[in-house]
């Protein structure tokens, strides 16, 4: 089985290297990006879990519910994607949930840095999908942590994907600093070991 799944947030990263960007950017930013990948999985026939912020969900409610509309998945990713907080667990899945109508039982924490899992548990969410199982200088240290899905603390963590050999990581950061080819092939890495 393959676990796709996209964080949706209010595009905030050029704040962080000090680069003025309005709240209106931020969200158009990730809107059109969020469209690209609709009509790529729609073409594929593919589901996708979306991690969200409330903040975005808020804002862009049409958005959220054309992906519940084409059968995909919500889960958190927090309230604001820059500012969290323990009780932002609770608030943002009853926001989001108030938007889709439906539970969301997932839970992805911005930038994927580590979460309290009793935090998590106490929120009601089921899933968590917060660990980049790998090593990444000043952000993560996880080697020591399982490639594949386990329980901790009672919660089902799905960590993120990382090539079977070094734990290279294959998300949104990789795909703009490494060629395709090797991406490609750390891709498939994972999928040839897979028991169909």
């Amino acid at each position: 089985m393959i676990l796709l799944s996209f964080d949706i947030e209010e595009f905030d990263m050029p704040i962080e290297y000090g680069q003025p960007i309005t709240f209106e950017e931020q969200l158009t930013i990730s809107t059109n990006g969020i469209l690209l990948i609709l009509d790529l999985l729609k073409s594929f026939n593919a589901k996708a879990t979306f991690f969200c912020t409330a903040n975005y969900a808020l804002n862009r409610p049409i958005i959220i519910s054309e992906i519940i509309n084409e059968g995909h998945e919500i889960g958190s990713h927090g309230y604001n994607h820059s500012d969290f907080k323990i009780e932002h667990l609770l608030s943002s899945k009853i926001a989001l949930e108030k938007i889709i109508g439906l539970k969301v039982i997932g839970f992805r924490m911005p930038k994927m840095m580590r979460v309290n899992e009793y935090e998590i548990q106490k929120a009601g969410y089921i899933y968590n999908s917060s660990l980049n199982p790998t090593f990444i200088p000043g952000r993560y240290n996880n080697l020591n942590k399982p490639r594949s899905w386990f329980y901790e603390y009672g919660i089902l963590q799905l960590p993120a994907s990382v090539s079977s050999y070094l734990r290279f990581p294959l998300f949104w950061l990789t795909f703009h600093h490494v060629p395709l080819f090797v991406i490609k092939e750390c891709a498939r890495q994972p999928i040839k070991g897979m028991v169909i």
